[in-house]
Protein backbone atom coordinates (compact mmCIF):
# COMPACT_ATOMS: atom_id res chain seq x y z
CA UNK A 1 0.00 0.00 0.00
CA UNK A 2 1.24 3.57 -0.96
CA UNK A 3 1.77 5.95 1.54
CA UNK A 4 -0.32 8.92 2.05
CA UNK A 5 1.40 11.83 1.36
CA UNK A 6 0.10 13.04 4.36
CA UNK A 7 1.16 10.50 6.40
CA UNK A 8 4.79 11.74 8.80
CA UNK A 9 4.00 9.15 11.55
CA UNK A 10 4.46 4.96 11.60
CA UNK A 11 3.51 3.26 14.55
CA UNK A 12 2.48 -0.43 15.09
CA UNK A 13 -0.44 -1.07 17.34
CA UNK A 14 -0.73 -3.96 19.90
CA UNK A 15 -1.37 -6.34 17.47
CA UNK A 16 1.84 -5.48 15.58
CA UNK A 17 -0.34 -3.95 12.73
CA UNK A 18 1.06 -0.91 11.25
CA UNK A 19 -0.39 2.78 11.50
CA UNK A 20 -0.13 5.81 9.64
CA UNK A 21 -0.55 9.05 11.18
CA UNK A 22 -0.40 12.77 9.88
CA UNK A 23 0.80 13.31 13.38
CA UNK A 24 2.83 12.22 16.22
CA UNK A 25 0.42 9.79 18.04
CA UNK A 26 0.14 9.71 22.02
CA UNK A 27 0.76 6.52 23.56
CA UNK A 28 -2.33 6.13 25.80
CA UNK A 29 -1.79 4.56 29.48
CA UNK A 30 -3.08 0.92 28.13
CA UNK A 31 -0.51 1.12 25.47
CA UNK A 32 -2.96 2.09 22.72
CA UNK A 33 -1.77 4.49 20.11
CA UNK A 34 -4.16 7.55 19.55
CA UNK A 35 -4.28 10.83 17.77
CA UNK A 36 -4.33 14.40 19.90
CA UNK A 37 -7.59 15.61 18.19
CA UNK A 38 -10.40 14.78 15.73
CA UNK A 39 -8.74 16.80 13.17
CA UNK A 40 -5.79 14.23 12.78
CA UNK A 41 -5.70 11.46 9.81
CA UNK A 42 -4.75 8.26 11.19
CA UNK A 43 -5.24 5.31 8.46
CA UNK A 44 -3.88 1.19 8.63
CA UNK A 45 -1.26 0.11 6.45
CA UNK A 46 -1.07 -3.46 4.65
CA UNK A 47 2.15 -4.71 4.86
CA UNK A 48 3.43 -7.59 2.39
CA UNK A 49 7.29 -8.70 3.19
CA UNK A 50 9.65 -6.20 3.85
CA UNK A 51 7.89 -3.35 1.99
CA UNK A 52 8.70 -1.46 5.33
CA UNK A 53 12.10 -2.78 5.47
CA UNK A 54 14.54 0.25 5.19
CA UNK A 55 12.32 2.36 7.19
CA UNK A 56 14.06 2.09 10.92
CA UNK A 57 11.29 2.64 13.48
CA UNK A 58 11.17 0.46 17.04
CA UNK A 59 7.50 -0.79 18.38
CA UNK A 60 8.36 1.52 21.54
CA UNK A 61 8.17 4.74 19.52
CA UNK A 62 6.55 6.12 16.08
CA UNK A 63 8.92 6.46 13.42
CA UNK A 64 8.88 10.37 12.27
CA UNK A 65 8.60 9.74 8.24
CA UNK A 66 8.68 13.42 7.36
CA UNK A 67 12.24 13.24 8.98
CA UNK A 68 12.64 10.57 6.81
CA UNK A 69 11.96 12.11 4.04
CA UNK A 70 13.92 15.30 4.95
CA UNK A 71 17.20 13.44 5.96
CA UNK A 72 17.08 11.45 2.60
CA UNK A 73 15.80 14.28 0.23
CA UNK A 74 13.37 12.36 -0.97
CA UNK A 75 9.95 13.61 -2.13
CA UNK A 76 6.85 11.74 -0.95
CA UNK A 77 5.77 9.20 -3.97
CA UNK A 78 9.94 8.35 -4.25
CA UNK A 79 9.86 7.76 -0.44
CA UNK A 80 6.99 5.35 -1.39
CA UNK A 81 9.03 3.71 -4.10
CA UNK A 82 12.02 2.78 -1.49
CA UNK A 83 9.26 1.17 1.20
CA UNK A 84 7.71 -0.69 -1.59
CA UNK A 85 11.04 -1.86 -3.66
CA UNK A 86 10.95 -5.10 -1.98
CA UNK A 87 7.26 -5.77 -2.78
CA UNK A 88 7.96 -4.92 -6.31
CA UNK A 89 10.55 -6.89 -7.27
CA UNK A 90 13.54 -5.20 -6.54
CA UNK A 91 16.82 -6.61 -4.89
CA UNK A 92 18.34 -3.94 -3.69
CA UNK A 93 16.73 -1.26 -1.67
CA UNK A 94 18.28 1.78 -0.74
CA UNK A 95 19.56 2.61 2.70
CA UNK A 96 18.36 5.56 4.60
CA UNK A 97 21.18 8.20 6.05
CA UNK A 98 22.81 7.48 9.59
CA UNK A 99 21.40 11.16 10.91
CA UNK A 100 23.18 10.70 13.86
CA UNK A 101 26.52 10.09 13.23
CA UNK A 102 26.10 11.27 8.93
CA UNK A 103 23.82 14.14 8.48
CA UNK A 104 23.60 14.77 4.66
CA UNK A 105 21.61 17.84 5.86
CA UNK A 106 25.57 19.32 7.42
CA UNK A 107 28.06 18.48 3.99
CA UNK A 108 28.65 20.61 1.26
CA UNK A 109 28.63 20.44 -2.16
CA UNK A 110 31.81 18.32 -2.02
CA UNK A 111 31.51 16.40 1.55
CA UNK A 112 32.99 18.18 3.61
CA UNK A 113 31.01 18.64 7.09
CA UNK A 114 30.13 21.99 9.14
CA UNK A 115 32.15 20.18 12.29
CA UNK A 116 35.11 20.14 10.07
CA UNK A 117 35.14 23.47 9.37
CA UNK A 118 34.54 24.19 13.02
CA UNK A 119 37.33 22.05 14.04
CA UNK A 120 39.85 23.67 11.58
CA UNK A 121 38.92 27.67 12.14
CA UNK A 122 37.71 27.49 15.67
CA UNK A 123 40.33 28.07 18.64
CA UNK A 124 40.06 25.11 21.88
CA UNK A 125 37.45 27.44 23.42
CA UNK A 126 35.11 27.77 20.55
CA UNK A 127 35.34 24.19 19.69
CA UNK A 128 34.46 23.03 22.94
CA UNK A 129 31.99 25.47 23.54
CA UNK A 130 30.19 24.63 20.05
CA UNK A 131 29.88 20.62 21.10
CA UNK A 132 28.92 21.67 24.77
CA UNK A 133 25.94 24.22 23.24
CA UNK A 134 25.08 21.43 21.12
CA UNK A 135 24.57 18.93 23.54
CA UNK A 136 22.70 21.67 25.97
CA UNK A 137 20.30 22.22 22.51
CA UNK A 138 19.59 18.49 21.46
CA UNK A 139 18.67 17.94 25.79
CA UNK A 140 16.51 20.40 26.22
CA UNK A 141 14.65 20.08 22.87
CA UNK A 142 14.20 16.28 22.77
CA UNK A 143 10.92 15.70 24.27
CA UNK A 144 8.86 18.45 21.81
CA UNK A 145 10.97 17.08 18.88
CA UNK A 146 12.78 14.54 17.86
CA UNK A 147 12.87 12.29 21.18
CA UNK A 148 15.56 9.46 21.58
CA UNK A 149 17.30 10.87 18.21
CA UNK A 150 18.05 13.77 19.75
CA UNK A 151 19.08 12.54 22.99
CA UNK A 152 21.78 10.50 20.84
CA UNK A 153 22.48 13.37 18.68
CA UNK A 154 23.40 15.31 22.48
CA UNK A 155 25.74 12.19 23.40
CA UNK A 156 27.51 12.49 20.65
CA UNK A 157 28.36 16.20 21.01
CA UNK A 158 29.26 15.29 24.85
CA UNK A 159 31.76 12.34 23.46
CA UNK A 160 33.40 14.75 21.38
CA UNK A 161 33.12 17.46 23.79
CA UNK A 162 35.04 14.90 26.35
CA UNK A 163 37.59 14.06 23.27
CA UNK A 164 38.37 17.44 23.09
CA UNK A 165 38.94 18.57 26.73
CA UNK A 166 41.30 15.08 26.84
CA UNK A 167 43.60 16.20 23.79
CA UNK A 168 44.45 19.69 25.13
CA UNK A 169 44.61 18.72 28.50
Amino acid sequence: MKLPEWANWLARDEHGELWAYSVKPLRREDGFWDLKSSEDKCIGIEETDDTFSPVKWTDKEPTNMKRVRESVGLLAEELNRITNAKAHGYDEVPTIADIINEPNHYKGKHGIETIDVIRNFGNDDMVAGFYWGNAIKYMTRYRNKNGLEDLKKARKNLDWLIEHMEAIE
